[in-house]
């Protein structure tokens, strides 16, 4: 059996188990990246904290600018809203909050650790 350093230098991430990485996928639900030992983060949101009239208004605010130019300035007036709290907020308050570790039991994922904080 090869030790996890030795995998390394072969050019196999062992965090895949001998699985070659596929990269982005999709399985109609939230994007995946499979690459192996690589931290990643998934933001949720509640449906509160965003007004899909505001997204829609912005929208057309932006329709003259190039789609490049539009597309930059809308994901920084979404992430400037989302970030001043908007919304019921639930999860600030402490006996809704997660903060734990745990192993996921897919198999896909086995002996994976997982941080989640919020």
């Amino acid at each position: 059996m090869m030790s996890d350093q030795d995998k390394e230098k072969a050019g196999e991430t062992p965090a895949l188990h001998g699985r070659t990485p596929v990269g982005w996928h999709y399985r109609g639900y939230l994007p995946h990246f499979d690459a192996g030992e690589i931290w990643q983060t998934v933001t949720l949101r509640l449906a509160d904290s965003f007004p899909t009239e505001r997204l829609e208004a912005w929208k057309w605010e932006l329709r003259l600018l190039s789609k490049e130019q539009a597309a930059r300035e809308l994901h920084r007036r979404i992430e400037d809203h989302l970030d001043q709290g908007h919304g019921a907020c639930h999860l600030r308050r402490p006996h809704r909050r997660l903060g734990k570790k745990g192993s996921s039991n897919h198999p896909d994922h086995q002996g994976q650790v997982k941080d989640v904080l919020v």
